[in-house]
């Protein structure tokens, strides 16, 4: 299984492995398991790059909220009938639903 993933990925990155199982010895199958395994370091550095790139947004719409908590958070009110719509929503940004 590993060695179909590993002749699949190569295949998409221009590797071509010889089919012959014989052939297929030595040196040969130690450079494109290196060259698997790069390849599959590539993909999660970016997946790891994306999910930092998600946190970043996050951690910038989160401040703007803080921001505007600490600046009015005086006016807020939990009695209030029709509390400050700017304001229930910079608060309902640090809420996470959980989920179960």
């Amino acid at each position: 299984e590993i060695y179909r993933h590993m002749t699949r990925e190569l295949r998409k990155a221009g590797i071509v492995i010889e089919k012959d199982a014989e052939k297929a010895q030595g040196k040969n199958v130690l450079n494109h398991v290196a060259a698997w395994l790069v390849i599959n370091s590539m993909r999660m550095e970016r997946i790891q790059f994306n999910m930092l790139q998600m946190q970043n947004v996050a951690n910038i719409w989160r401040k703007r909220g803080f921001e505007g908590l600490i600046k009015q958070h005086h006016t807020f009110k939990l009695n209030r009938k029709q509390p400050d719509v700017y304001l229930r929503k910079c608060l309902d940004m640090f809420r996470e639903p959980l989920d179960f």
